[in-house]
């Protein structure tokens, strides 16, 4: 008797963890089968006064039907046009999906200053899609609504709302934006400021790199302790390469001649030398506590790493990789920037609001600037020696002339800025804005607001090659 209970609890055992095991290998199946579907939508920029109710949004397979998020469901066509919004992001399963519908709760027009509705709204609108989603993959579908007059006296009246084909320009007119929300890499057209892709790269996206010499984006996927190898022609996933265990890496840095790719990892508290080449580890040294952000002397090679924690900027050997000395500037810096024609290291921080200069020929402070909040971002325009930083708290980028020690002009923007680039000819400036899950475009000449891009959410940084 004795055996046969230890044999029923070895099977009552063995019952349990296969039934464990089976759960465990049907959630990894689960995840592995997912996919990600960014839908954007846009009107002309001569659009009809209407407006549009949505309630909901799915797509649709052979067999069953997958609801989609819904980002916003008031669409007014007035503050629409000529303009693109993300209306949904959403896992959803891998496979083949045959339509998209659209569920319409309330559709209204105006004739003159009256607005009016059919006497029956349309429950809905299907679209005819031929979508197949593999795992992991990011797609994007297009949609663009085209507004009509809606006729008091008829009882029906369906939206124009059509799939759109966007046409993704040369590589020389992308701009390359990560998206911790949607783990992609969002491409966007700068001529018309308008989302044309979105490449799937990994978990939690952050820092982006670039090579002009082999045409290669590089892509720190902090969520899995690695590096993303894009190709920036055909945008495809070349390779994905492992870095250690708990690296967390954030920000990446090309050296001056691409041979060099600098890896900057908040969770091993390291900064990671790559071969540019080979993605083989070159050196690693440890910098300290919560390192921000990295910057090259262009003149020397000399690396260095803004750590908030630690309070101080350590200065690393590009050779050996070992730590030189260290600068104790600020209190709690995040961002770090150098001027290559001045030589001047710029600092800011999240602590206290103004950014102070360090000029590295001399090795004396170069002064300091106030400003109304702490800093999120640095950017230094070279040809008009102006420097532009991002406070979020103030909403706004302050625009600096460092070589006479003025901030002699903001500009204002529809969210809390964070990391930004300038295009090659310093004729753009791109700001990242987190909270709103968008990107500024600024003229830094004029001083203003182009546009607003929305991208999705948790974008990280842009990058414009």
């Amino acid at each position: 008797m004795l055996h046969r209970l230890h044999g029923i609890r070895r099977t009552i055992f063995c019952l349990s963890v296969c039934s464990l095991l089976i759960i465990f290998l049907a959630t990894d199946m689960a995840v592995a089968g997912q996919s990600r579907l960014l839908v954007f939508l846009e009107v002309p920029g001569s659009a009809f006064p209407s407006e549009l109710a949505l309630e909901g949004l799915e797509l649709h397979q052979p067999d069953h039907s997958v609801p989609l998020s819904l980002e916003t469901g008031d669409l007014v066509a007035e503050d629409l046009a000529g303009n693109q919004i993300l209306l949904s992001n959403t896992q959803v399963p891998s496979g083949f999906y045959s339509s998209f519908h659209l569920a319409i709760s309330k559709i209204t027009g105006r004739v003159g200053v009256a607005e009016v509705e059919p006497v029956s709204p349309p429950d809905g609108l299907t679209v005819p899609l031929n979508l197949e989603l593999s795992a992991g993959q990011t797609a994007t579908i297009f949609l663009q609504w085209r507004p009509a007059a809606v006729d008091p006296e008829a009882e029906f009246h369906s939206p124009d709302i059509g799939i759109l084909m966007p046409v993704v320009p040369p590589l020389g007119s992308l701009a390359f934006v990560s998206s911790a929300g949607t783990g992609s890499v969002v491409i966007i057209n700068r001529l018309t400021s308008r989302v044309v892709g979105a490449l799937g790269v990994g978990e939690d996206p952050r820092g982006l790199a670039y090579s002009r010499n082999n045409q290669t984006l590089y892509v720190a996927l902090a969520g899995q302790d690695a590096i993303a190898v894009v190709d920036a022609i055909s945008l495809r996933v070349n390779n994905v390469v492992p870095l250690r265990f708990g690296d967390d890496p954030t920000r990446l840095l090309l050296s001056r001649d691409e041979s060099t790719l600098y890896v900057l990892s908040p969770g091993s508290r390291t900064l990671v030398s790559l071969s540019a080449w080979s993605m083989q580890e070159q050196f690693r040294v440890a910098v300290g506590e919560g390192p921000r952000s990295i910057a090259q002397d262009p003149h020397t090679g000399t690396i260095y790493v803004a750590c908030e924690d630690e309070g101080r900027v350590q200065i690393v050997d590009p050779g050996s990789g070992a730590i030189t000395s260290s600068l104790t500037l600020l209190p709690a810096p995040v961002e770090v920037v150098i001027d290559e024609s001045s030589r001047l290291l710029f600092l800011g921080g999240s602590v206290q609001r103004l950014i102070r200069s360090f000029d590295l020929g001399s090795d004396e402070s170069g002064g300091d600037q106030n400003i109304c909040g702490p800093v999120a971002g640095l950017a230094v325009n070279t040809r008009t020696r102006r420097l532009y930083a991002s406070v979020p708290s103030c909403r706004n980028l302050a625009v600096i002339r460092p070589d006479v020690g003025i901030e002699f002009g903001s500009i204002n923007l529809p969210g809390r800025p964070g990391l930004m680039a300038f295009d090659q000819a310093f004729r753009q400036l791109w700001v990242v804005m987190p909270d709103q899950g968008a990107l500024a475009v600024c003229n830094p000449n004029r001083g203003e607001l182009e546009s607003v891009v929305q991208v999705g959410p948790d974008p990280f940084q842009v990058l414009l090659p």
